[in-house]
């Protein structure tokens, strides 16, 4: 039996993994601190590195375009201290409507955070990864991707290289039903 790989669907978030700058990502609350870091990193040679002041964290700047009905995944893989815990999230224009979220404690170390959303408009939207803890700790952010569908196809590697889910997991399906509270070591 010959399975067909699913086609590579281009990232809607500009420079989610970080290599060169921090361009196109700010603050949630507007008083903390981003950086390029390269001594860590879930892929490539950088990531990027929140300094929380409370409970906020990083975003995208509102300008991700989405059509009217259609379904997106959007993930990334977050590290963070253990104890605390990490939230993505996916935000109409207006950064106060939420059309998705997932939320996980950290495990100190590199986690994939998963979660799809219909939009509900033609409109642009901000893709939010945040620290729910009010510890204030330093946590780090990479390979962030929005893809059109219902689960993630592909993953950025480094570098805008691409593998597809079919071939990270070595040709298997896998199909996931029910509650799920947190599928960050599937991939």
């Amino acid at each position: 039996m010959t399975t067909e790989a699913p086609e590579q669907l281009a990232n809607q978030i500009a420079n989610g993994d970080f290599e060169t700058n921090t361009t196109g990502w700010s603050g949630v609350g507007g008083t903390e601190t981003l950086a390029r870091i390269t001594t860590d990193f879930k892929s490539g040679a950088a990531c990027l590195q929140v300094t929380p002041t409370g409970l906020n964290g990083a975003r995208t700047n509102p300008g991700i375009s989405v059509a009217l009905g259609a379904v997106y995944t959007a993930s990334a893989y977050v590290k963070g201290v253990v104890g605390n815990t990490l939230r993505l999230r996916v935000l109409r224009a207006d950064l106060s409507t939420v059309l998705g979220f997932m939320t996980v404690p950290a495990s100190g170390d590199w986690q994939r955070l998963v979660v799809s959303f219909t939009a509900p408009a033609a409109e642009a939207i901000s893709v939010q990864v945040i620290e729910d803890t009010a510890g204030n700790a330093i946590f780090k952010v990479d390979n962030v991707q929005l893809e059109p569908g219902s689960f993630p196809v592909n993953q950025v590697l480094h570098g805008g290289d691409i593998t597809t889910l079919d071939s990270a997991l070595g040709g298997e399906i896998v199909v996931i039903t029910g509650n799920l509270t947190s599928h960050s070591n599937l991939i």
